[in-house]
């Protein structure tokens, strides 16, 4: 991999072990197009951007799973799982990304 991915790839991890969720997704989500933009068929490339929609799939479920549990413990439901059903989707739409490209 190049230097910046895998810096990108650190910083949006350790975003996500704070809890900023949003922050993290953001980063993941610009270094992926990022690293399809430079020649995607060259295989460090497709290495960072295969790595950046494995931590966005994580970083899907780490954010629903404390969303499900804010809503548990505070009440606020309908705020809350509209929050939850957020994740869920970006969720669904990076491991589609996965499983088209396991299935190439």
């Amino acid at each position: 991999l190049r230097l910046r991915p895998v810096v990108q790839l650190l910083l949006a991890k350790s975003l996500r072990k704070c809890g900023l969720w949003e922050d993290s997704w953001q980063l993941l989500f610009s270094a992926s197009r990022e690293a399809i933009s430079w020649n995607p068929e060259e295989a460090s490339v497709r290495g960072a951007y295969g790595a950046c929609l494995y931590q966005s799939l994580k970083l899907c479920v780490a954010a629903a799973e404390d969303s499900m549990r804010r809503a548990s413990g505070s009440g606020e439901g309908s705020a809350v799982s509209s929050l939850t059903g957020q994740w869920l989707d970006r969720g669904r739409t990076v491991l589609g990304g996965l499983e088209s490209r396991a299935a190439k």
